[in-house]
């Protein structure tokens, strides 16, 4: 039985209705996925927001930490590092921590020859390995690579802003870098060792001569001490004596700092990472954020 063009339009008509509220149907679904994702991007961005301003009360305690040791600009001594913690009433936990950044190796040094035999030296503790000639020659290659890439018709050499460059540029292999890396960093201008923050490896590489067993002592007379007070007061040390250190690249005041900060609320949580630099103007000190990290977890 042959169906009559009416009914066949009526069926055809159905189809048409049919794939039509389905359309409708799947371009409403589409619309309501996109709203919700949107307000959860939104929510978040509110969150993130809402976190970091809160974050500003650690930045601000830090800044008043360095403003306030730097009191007296002629004797500036850090007894970092310094820890805060804080609860506020809607149940947002905030902790942060501050360090000496120039407790470490600064790679941008190396475009001062003075530092490459520190570096050289630094090497080999990381990697007992390596020979003294491929040593140098590292360092040598990340002298020749900032000064390479220096700004086109400009003096300032293009420092590195972080350590992955190293690897990026494929000036250190990754065994090795992974080894080092917790006593080096990158600042943004040659800066000098802070003896009352360096570690253990980065005071032994200071000089040739200087033992494993000398540097415990000078960390552990430097700690029952509470900081060493003057550069004579650490090259006079008894384990030092005969180590040729150079004290002009030495300091016992620091100009750059790090600011990690930790802030949560029920699921949602922030880590900024700051880097302050202090200085003296019109015998004021100033501190302010060099650059800044910021990471959801």
């Amino acid at each position: 039985m042959i169906a009559s063009p009416k009914k066949l339009q009526e069926g055809s008509a159905i189809l048409v209705a049919l794939f039509i509220v389905a359309l409708a149907v799947i371009l409403a679904t589409a619309m309501i996925v996109r709203f919700r994702n949107e307000l959860l991007f939104y929510q978040a961005i509110f969150t993130s927001n809402h976190l970091y301003f809160k974050a500003e009360g650690a930045t601000l305690w830090a800044k008043g930490v360095l403003i306030n040791d730097a009191a007296n600009p002629l004797t500036i001594i850090d007894p970092l590092p310094l820890n805060f913690t804080q609860t506020l009433p809607d149940g947002t936990t905030i902790s942060a921590n501050l360090t000496d950044a120039q407790g470490k190796f600064n790679l941008n040094n190396l475009t001062d020859p003075e530092y490459l035999p520190i570096f050289t030296r630094l090497l080999k503790l990381a990697e007992p390995t390596l020979e003294t000639s491929k040593a140098n020659a590292i360092g040598l290659a990340i002298l020749k690579h900032i000064v390479e890439k220096q700004f086109p018709n400009q003096q300032q050499k293009a420092f590195f802003w972080q350590i992955s460059e190293i690897k990026n540029e494929g000036l250190l292999a990754d065994d090795i870098l992974q080894k080092i890396m917790p006593d080096i960093n990158v600042l943004p201008e040659i800066t000098p060792l802070n003896i009352n923050s360096a570690d253990e490896k980065n005071i032994q590489s200071l000089a040739d001569g200087i033992s494993p067993n000398q540097v415990k002592q000078i960390l552990k007379d430097r700690n029952d001490n509470k900081n060493f007070n003057s550069l004579g007061d650490f090259i006079q040390q008894e384990q030092l004596q005969n180590a040729k250190i150079p004290t002009a690249l030495l300091t016992l005041t620091s100009s750059y700092f790090y600011l990690t900060i930790q802030i949560s609320r029920e699921k949602d949580s922030l880590e900024i990472v700051d880097l302050l630099r202090r200085y003296i103007q019109n015998n004021k000190p100033m501190v302010f954020i060099v650059s800044e990290t910021i990471k959801k977890k």
